[in-house]
């Protein structure tokens, strides 16, 4: 009986790691940028030459996009909390957790396609001059793009 508690434990810590980042994705306000937040955005800002119109732009664009992950960033918060309601079981069921990690999987899609989506649209929005910088400013600081790989979404208070 230990032996199989310890290979469901094993799976489902697996399973766990599988999905930190469908679990990460929730937090507050508007996409950070590496944990450095106003002094990453500044450089942004200077290293691209934003007029103050793009500017106000990027941030209704952020505004718009964390307004719209926020239904998917609730389910990611519930399939989070069904792992650990499940993980925290007597007898870990390891399908029933795989079920909850390949939805959480799809939530991260989701949540993925709209970061993508939005990374895009600013991208459009810049002259050709712009892009060619952002492309040089995204090299030099890969954890600074306008909608970065650890975007977080809000959610609810925690």
């Amino acid at each position: 009986m230990k032996g199989i508690r310890r290979i469901l434990g094993g799976t489902a810590i697996a399973l766990l790691g599988a999905a930190a980042p469908v679990i990460a994705q929730h937090g507050g306000g508007i996409p950070r940028h590496g944990g450095q937040g106003r002094e990453c955005e500044q450089q942004l800002v200077t290293a691209l030459g934003l007029t103050d119109a793009q500017q106000t732009a990027l941030a209704a664009l952020r505004k718009q996009t964390a307004d719209s992950g926020q239904a998917i960033v609730a389910s990611a918060d519930g399939l989070h909390q069904q792992i650990h309601t499940a993980l925290a079981a007597t007898s870990p069921d390891a399908c029933a957790i795989g079920k909850l990690m390949i939805q959480a999987e799809g939530v991260h899609q989701q949540i993925e396609s709209i970061r993508k989506s939005a990374e895009a649209s600013f991208v459009a929005s810049l002259t050709a001059d712009q892009a060619t910088r952002y492309t040089a400013f995204l090299a030099a600081h890969p954890g600074c793009a306008a909608f970065p790989d650890h975007m977080r979404m809000p959610g609810p208070p925690a």
